[in-house]
């Protein structure tokens, strides 16, 4: 019996249910996510880290981790980002979605990456971009 309950607990997990609870995303302004015409959807924002022969810049990777940690754990914001790595020495993309927080918290947000990451030269930051695919 404690086995079944364990499972069911780990698929709603796994699924994202919230235990019933509801969010307070009533007041929030939601911005409509732009699509490319192959139907693909662009992010607010796409940080690429990219190396030249001797890997990414840890560092940058770092503080964007903090800066989206304190966002999504400390002021309780719900920002989803999608990581594709795409290299063999740990290059990857953060496809960050902003769509459920207030434009004005999207655009300080969006700022304070940019800021963050300016002095990097491994990093490429666009907006409203689509992800890049996953290498199979």
């Amino acid at each position: 019996m404690e086995s079944i309950i364990r499972t069911i607990a780990l698929a709603m997990l796994m699924a994202g249910v919230n235990g019933g609870c509801k969010t307070a995303e009533k007041n929030v302004t939601s911005t409509q996510q732009q699509e490319t015409p192959s139907g693909e959807k662009k992010y607010h924002l796409v940080v690429s880290f990219f190396s030249v022969a001797y890997g990414i810049d840890h560092k940058a990777k770092a503080a964007l981790d903090n800066l989206i940690t304190e966002d999504t754990t400390t002021h309780k914001r719900k920002i989803v980002v999608e990581k594709t790595p795409w290299g063999r020495e740990g290059e990857i993309d953060y496809c960050i979605d902003l769509q459920y927080v207030e434009k004005k918290i999207q655009t300080e947000f969006i700022n304070k990456a940019k800021s963050l990451l300016s002095s990097s030269n491994l990093v490429h930051i666009k907006e409203n971009e689509p992800c890049r695919k996953p290498i199979r």
